[in-house]
């Protein structure tokens, strides 16, 4: 038995050391030369039973940016003899001129042999001009007045366009993309299709915009853009006999132009069976000289543009300022030829009566087709602090106008302007603690509580001349002892209804019962605690205590959410972004709790001010209590099983 298991193993391993023997990985290139803009396709292929290891394709990625790969396997049996394979297909685009080493490439326990290939630049020449069937246009704007010749700055945006002329129809094809060294280059919107007329011959244009920024002065190069692919070329495109049918299918092709499967540069489904005709196209080069950033230029930042713009929202209509009020101003930038992240912060420079809280700067960069436009808005919370009058400096951007090539200076008009006193604070009788006076009942509630005076009006006939005195006397006697009967009554009620109070209460300590309120009872206005609580935090507030003030803010919040209460200022801030609506005045009290914040981790809370810190955080807690008590109401729902006494 085993001598018979024996011979078995051995004639598998005899079968399989012809494979193992043949195993082997090679590679190979399509093309030894080719141009920078060109694609390379690398080919491996792994021969041997059992190769399933990918190739590592780490090594080329230093002088090759791949772009692609597939894969696919075969196997075959021949003779009763069998073979696999496998086969990868590697896109690579060259990153620098020269010759290239493609190195060996491990797959598995194996190893490719090393390759070369030689990487040239592209003709300066366009292949294709106006009255060929194809031909690519690669074109720098420039603004007007300034010649196509003249340097550019560094920074500066620049529309680049690439244009694709066919007189015929194509069966489809790629276009490169514009590439520069040292440049960054933006596509703009999406492609225009639009017909012209050049050299006697009309083309169906296909536009591409980018915008290019140099990045370094000095020379930029930017290569050919190429155009590879086909043009239909089936019969019934002729004349005579053939036209109708040309016309017919002319007609058929613009029916089918926008098909929604249709490639960029299809003219329909029907071109699926015409025959084609490969050609190529490519733009001249083009060079330009970058100049570095004038060293006289005496703004802080740089920014070359063709018009740049500031717009204060304060400037037609100034708000009205009251002490401890917070109000926003805002200031636009507008800069034709710039990107958003070119733009830098304004320093609005605020002055020592006012505290300020500055908002995220919000950036983007639009186009409209042509050239490109960076928006910035700049927005910033006020709070004056003292009564009187207020100036707001002027303020002042510079830039460097590409087109004067000049330096000059966007102003923002000085402002001047006169705070109001704040509002008085309301005139309430201050507590001794907050919990004395939760405990304290109001007016309104002490007055409920007591009886109501009992008025009682006597209506007698009118007196008989023959009645005596003795007989009044009686009559006054009855009367007293009525009154004195009804007030006796009225004291038994008051104290039975005292003892069914008291026993109800004790019952409550020790569990017997469980009180249960009405939905209108349950909504309706906030407990003295609360009342007792906001007067604290206005008071800690007034002076100046910002420990106090932190503390008696939070215990009312935990009054408001006693099930989920927040544990410091930056969860009730977040808390009044979530429960309130977001506006100006939840913006303002969560500005004053982060400066509140800021002064507890200040040395001994130094530098904080309370005054109006109660006025900017009251209305978002009202508007974020009288949300939640809608929530809570909204969820009531009746016991699951009612208690039946």
């Amino acid at each position: 038995m085993h001598h018979r298991t024996g011979c078995v193993l051995l004639l598998i391993l005899t079968l399989m050391c012809p494979l193992l023997a043949n195993a082997a990985v090679t590679a190979t290139l399509d093309r030894q030369q080719l141009y920078e803009s060109e694609v390379l396709t690398l080919s491996i292929e792994a021969s041997g039973l059992g190769q399933t290891a990918e190739p590592d394709l780490t090594p080329l990625e230093q002088d090759f940016d791949i772009l692609g790969t597939s894969r696919g396997s075969q196997i075959s049996i021949i003779n009763g003899r069998s073979s696999s394979s496998q086969q990868w297909r590697i896109s690579l685009k060259p990153r620098r001129l020269g010759e290239l080493r493609i190195p060996a490439l491990s797959v598995g326990a194996e190893r490719t042999q090393p390759l070369s290939v030689q990487v040239s630049e592209t003709p300066e020449g366009a292949l294709g001009h106006p009255g060929d069937d194809v031909f690519v246009e690669l074109t720098l704007e420039r603004p007007e007045g300034v010649s196509a010749d003249d340097p550019v700055m560094v920074q500066q945006q620049l529309p680049l366009v690439v244009r694709l002329y066919s007189a015929q129809p194509l069966r489809g094809g790629s276009l490169s993309d514009p590439r520069a060294e040292g440049a960054v280059l933006e596509r703009l919107g999406a492609d225009r299709r639009y017909s012209s007329r050049r050299d006697g011959r009309d083309y169906q244009v296909i536009e591409r915009r980018y915008s290019l920024s140099p990045e370094h002065s000095g020379t930029l190069r930017i290569p050919p853009v190429i155009f590879e692919g086909e043009l239909m070329t089936g019969a019934g495109r002729g004349s005579g006999a053939g036209a109708g049918a040309g016309t017919q299918r002319s007609r058929l092709d613009r029916m089918f132009q926008d098909f929604p499967f249709a490639t960029d540069f299809t003219s329909g489904p029907l071109s699926l069976f015409e025959s084609g005709q490969p050609v190529r196209a490519q733009s001249r080069a083009l060079t330009l000289q970058v100049k570095a950033r004038p060293e006289d230029f005496s703004g802080q930042h740089w920014l070359p543009a063709e018009a740049l713009s500031v717009e204060d929202s304060w400037a037609q209509q100034p708000p009205a300022l009251r002490v401890g009020e917070p109000v926003t101003r805002t200031l636009t930038l507008v800069a034709k030829g710039l990107a958003g992240s070119q733009i830098p912060d304004v320093n609005m420079r605020i002055p020592a009566a006012v505290r300020s809280y500055r908002e995220p700067t919000k950036k983007e960069t639009r186009t409209d087709g042509q050239a490109v436009y960076a928006v910035s808005k700049q927005s910033m919370t006020l709070i004056p602090t003292q009564a009187g009058s207020l100036q707001l400096p002027e303020l002042h951007v510079r830039w460097w106008d590409i087109k004067a090539e000049r330096e000059r200076e966007t102003r923002v008009p000085a402002l001047n302007l006169t705070v109001a006193a704040g509002a008085p604070p309301p005139a309430t009788k201050a507590p001794t603690s907050p919990a004395a006076a939760a405990a304290a009942p109001s007016d309104a509630t002490a007055s409920a509580d007591q009886p109501a005076p009992q008025s009682t009006t006597n209506v007698a006939a009118a007196p008989d001349t023959n009645s005596s005195q003795s007989t009044s006397g009686q009559s006054t006697s009855a009367s007293n002892a009525n009154i004195r009967l009804i007030l006796g009554a009225l004291i038994g009620l008051l104290v039975l209804a005292a003892a069914g109070v008291g026993a109800i209460m004790i019952a409550r300590k020790k569990g017997l019962i469980q009180p249960r309120l009405s939905q209108t009872a349950a909504s309706a206005a906030p407990p003295p605690r609360q009342s007792a609580l906001r007067e604290a935090v206005r008071q800690a507030a007034d002076q100046h205590d910002a420990p106090g003030t932190a503390e008696a803010l939070l215990a009312l919040a935990r009054t408001r959410w006693p099930d989920d209460p927040p544990l410091n200022l930056a969860m009730l801030a977040r808390r009044l972004g979530r429960t309130a609506p977001l506006d100006a005045t939840v913006e303002a009290a969560q500005s004053a709790l982060a400066e509140l914040e800021r002064a507890l981790y200040a040395p001994s809370g130094a530098g904080w001010s309370g005054q109006g810190f109660w006025d900017q955080v009251r209305g978002a807690l009202t508007q974020a209590g009288e949300q939640s008590t809608e929530e809570d109401a909204a969820s009531v729902l009746a016991p699951l099983y009612p208690q039946r006494n």
